[in-house]
């Protein structure tokens, strides 16, 4: 129950339909006590090596593991249309009758798909609030696991020198929790054994 699909898996359009991110709407105690074991056990793979099957995390997950800042990019890599959304709200001609008719609330879709509305200052998206709107909805969606990575990382510490981990890339960082995703041939035909052929 840690984790959720991510928004093209749930829409089935783009990459990383069959990746998962960690759940933002989870921060009890309880929930953040899980997300620590998470980094717990994320921890003791790095440090023995015996890798674990999480490669069902999405990139921006292990980004952020890794002690990365997301970028705009990071989102479409797992909500296709959030961004280009936004590019469309902060771009569209400056004409005030597009607004009043489409009414759109000044609220966002969380990961998970909920409404988050994003200020008590407006209720609907105006010509005069658009690129407030986006940056707000931007920095909404790139800070909305943070508390749960923020729990993991604690995690993760209590095996491993957690700072060490801004040496690595996201990508590097996957393999040393997950293995190598290539299986060599010729490590394969070493070990392989064959019976009854």
């Amino acid at each position: 129950g840690l984790l959720i699909q991510t928004p093209n898996g749930r829409g089935e359009a783009g990459a990383n339909r069959d990746c998962f991110l960690l759940d933002p709407t989870l921060n009890s105690v309880l929930h953040m006590n899980m997300f620590r074991f998470l980094g717990v056990l994320i921890g003791i793979a790095i440090r023995t090596g015996s890798p674990l099957s999480l490669n069902c995390l999405a990139e921006p997950v292990w980004r952020q593991l890794a002690g990365e800042n997301l970028r705009p990019s990071d989102l479409t890599e797992v909500d296709r249309d959030y961004v280009t959304g936004l590019l469309c709200i902060r771009d569209m001609d400056d004409d005030q009758k597009i607004f009043q008719t489409m009414e759109l609330p000044f609220s966002t879709p969380s990961a998970k798909g909920h409404e988050v509305f994003l200020s008590t200052k407006y209720t609907h998206i105006t010509i005069e609030n658009r690129h407030e709107y986006v940056k707000l909805a931007l920095n909404y969606r790139i800070n909305e696991m943070n508390e749960q990575i923020k729990a993991v990382r604690d995690g993760m510490s209590k095996v491993i020198p957690v700072p060490l981990l801004s040496l690595f890339s996201a990508t590097e960082l996957q393999e040393m929790v997950c293995g190598s995703p290539d299986i060599p041939l010729g490590l394969l035909k070493t070990v392989a054994t064959y019976k009854g052929v």
